[in-house]
């Protein structure tokens, strides 16, 4: 599966990540992305414990 991410500014100077995979795209505010990624890493972190 391929996972494309761009980051784009609204007019009012909002940063938001665009994530594109397969058929879907999902637009998140910029804490959103990072909160998202700060979990990935507790999730491998988690996984790599066992």
């Amino acid at each position: 599966m391929q996972i494309a991410i761009q980051k784009a500014e609204t007019i009012d100077n909002k940063l938001l990540v665009l994530i594109w995979f397969e058929d879907r795209q999902i637009v998140l505010k910029e804490e959103e992305f990072e909160e998202l990624n700060e979990n990935i890493r507790l999730f491998e972190f988690n996984n790599h414990q066992y």
